[in-house]
């Protein structure tokens, strides 16, 4: 290996991604309902989501890098779920912040069998400033 090479790998050892982590509950349909009708899902996943998270654990699949992720839950059962679920594919969790006072963010997503496509209804997680002032205080101890 030559000198540049083991930079690049000493690089990239260690990934860390700032960013979203949620809760996705995804009803699979044969097809789009119509307004004010009910039709049963054929089948319902409940998983880890989330931009961020989603890369985490993609990095974490190619077993390339470390992923650690930076983000933020709320103390419930659905980041008991997020928390179990990334820690099964290798991401680094020490450096997510778990909250009392939020909810951990949740995507319900609406799949369309027919037509091959997704709808997404996201409930973000509540931000407020200590909490904004936690999540600077893990990234400056990252960075440092």
């Amino acid at each position: 290996m030559t000198a540049s090479e083991t930079v690049v790998k000493a690089v990239v050892d260690r990934v860390c991604l700032v960013g979203a982590g949620a809760i996705d509950f995804i009803a699979f349909l044969p097809t789009l309902p119509k307004l004010d009708s009910k039709v049963r899902s054929r089948d319902l996943k409940v998983s880890p989501g989330g931009n961020c998270l989603n890369v985490s654990v993609g990095l974490a699949r190619l077993s390339t890098s470390q992923a650690v992720l930076v983000s933020l839950l709320g103390k419930d059962g659905n980041a008991e779920t997020v928390l179990r679920g990334i820690k099964e594919e290798g991401v680094e969790t020490s450096l997510i912040i778990s909250k009392t006072h939020l909810t951990t963010a949740m995507t319900y997503i609406i799949a369309d069998e027919e037509t091959n496509s997704r709808t997404c209804i996201h409930s973000p997680v509540e931000v407020r400033w200590q909490t904004l002032a936690d999540i600077s205080l893990t990234i400056a101890l990252v960075s440092a």
